[in-house]
């Protein structure tokens, strides 16, 4: 390939990642792509990562910061870069081979420009990779509204691509939020007109853990916090759609959260208040076709609840669930 390819930068966060963070560093120091520069910003780590890092030698760009959380680390790793293009990693998962390449093919044959290219990803759990499990897959709806469908959940994994003129459009992570950055951040472009591009081909491993911070409780509230400064920032702005949307979504709860106390009514036997919350919740998601299909089933088919708590103890049952890890 020609030298004259754009440079892609890759940021890694990382804190306390002796565990994984040599398989996400060689899993982007092995990228097909000629030119990637890969730059790990230590969050303040107490344990061997900087000492991983360090083997590295020069192959990557290592600093280390004061801690101050992963929207924090990651905008210093971008402030770093000197790529045209921006990839992000955490130092838990891995970019396989051809991730870097088919990002960028991916972004150019959508035609460029105001473009973000979100890519899928196989899941990585503690009994290893499980194939045929993506961490997007058909959850993402192609033909969604993507403003509405931004505002009523995350549409965009981490494994995103995308020209730097991005943040000099809409700015960097929000080093204020613990949880629920990323979402703010591809929400604010979205709003801004920017369009997320779907790469299915999965060149990547997501590590999934009960734990995750994704799974946070606290990151609904701050679901919540982010919608409603959408509303005071732009309101004059938003469609009826996107502004009857937020008025009803926040008097109400987040949709990830209700569907798992709708699961947990399911689970407990109270088949009523199941189909309450699966109605609320249908009305928060029109743009996400699997969960508007199943809320709506729950919600009105006479006997659908008990088919569906039956499905979730049989899981329960194979997987070792217990009801503690439910709401985690």
């Amino acid at each position: 390939m020609s030298a004259r390819q754009p440079l892609v930068s890759v940021i890694m966060p990382a804190y306390n990642a002796q565990e994984t963070i040599g398989a996400a560093i060689t899993g982007v120091l092995t990228q097909d792509y000629p030119r990637v520069e890969l730059i790990v910003v230590d969050d303040g780590s107490t344990d061997r990562t900087q000492e991983i890092c360090a083997a590295y030698g020069d192959l990557i760009r290592y600093r280390r910061v004061t801690n101050g959380g992963t929207a924090s680390a990651r905008n210093a790793g971008l402030l770093e870069a000197t790529g045209d293009f921006l990839a992000l990693c955490d130092s838990d998962d891995v970019l396989l081979p051809p991730y870097v390449a088919t990002s960028l093919r991916a972004y150019q044959e959508a035609g460029g420009g105001r473009k973000l290219v979100m890519n899928d990803a196989v899941l990585l759990t503690a009994a290893g990779i499980g194939h045929g499990r993506r961490m997007v897959g058909r959850r993402f709806n192609q033909r969604a509204d993507q403003r509405l469908g931004m505002l009523q959940k995350n549409m965009v994994s981490i494994f995103t691509f995308f020209p730097r003129r991005l943040l000099e459009e809409v700015g960097v992570f929000d080093a204020h939020l613990r949880y629920r950055e990323d979402w703010e951040l591809w929400l604010r472009a979205v709003l801004s007109g920017w369009q997320i591009v779907y790469q299915p081909q999965a060149h990547a491993l997501y590590r999934w853990s009960p734990s995750a911070k994704s799974t946070h409780p606290a990151g609904y509230d701050v679901e919540t916090e982010i919608l409603r400064g959408v509303l005071d920032r732009h309101g004059p702005q938003l469609s009826a759609a996107e502004r009857a949307f937020l008025e009803r979504r926040l008097q109400t709860k987040a949709p990830r959260l209700l569907d798992l106390e709708g699961q947990q009514a399911l689970r407990s036997g109270d088949i009523g208040a199941a189909r309450d919350i699966y109605a609320t919740l249908a009305t928060l998601s029109s743009q996400d076709p699997q969960t508007l299909v199943k809320s709506s089933t729950i919600a009105r088919i006479p006997g659908a609840a008990r088919l569906w708590r039956a499905r979730l103890l049989r899981i329960d049952a194979r997987i070792g669930r217990t009801s503690e890890e439910v709401l985690r």
